[in-house]
């Protein structure tokens, strides 16, 4: 398990989480910030983000859980190389 990849995951879910916990649509500096780590998502999993948006517009079904957002990129990522 690659740490980098699973820290990254929380580190989003937890970002989103708080938003939705506060309440907080588009506030620019946090927008901002998690729009960077989404970006960072797709480079670490080497996924275009219209992949990766498909589970992270969706993170309440997985209940904000870092390690399953992890998994499931995963999945795609070995998908996407089986396909290639």
């Amino acid at each position: 398990m690659d740490l980098d990849k699973v820290q990254a995951c929380w580190v989003y879910c937890n970002l989103v989480k708080d938003m939705n916990d506060d309440n907080i649509i588009a506030y620019y500096g946090i927008d901002k910030k998690r729009t960077r780590l989404h970006d960072e998502l797709c480079t670490l999993f080497k996924l275009e983000k219209q992949i990766t948006k498909k589970y992270t517009d969706n993170l309440d079904k997985i209940k904000f859980n870092g390690t399953e957002l992890y998994l499931l990129l995963l999945k795609e990522k070995n998908l996407k190389e089986v396909d290639s």
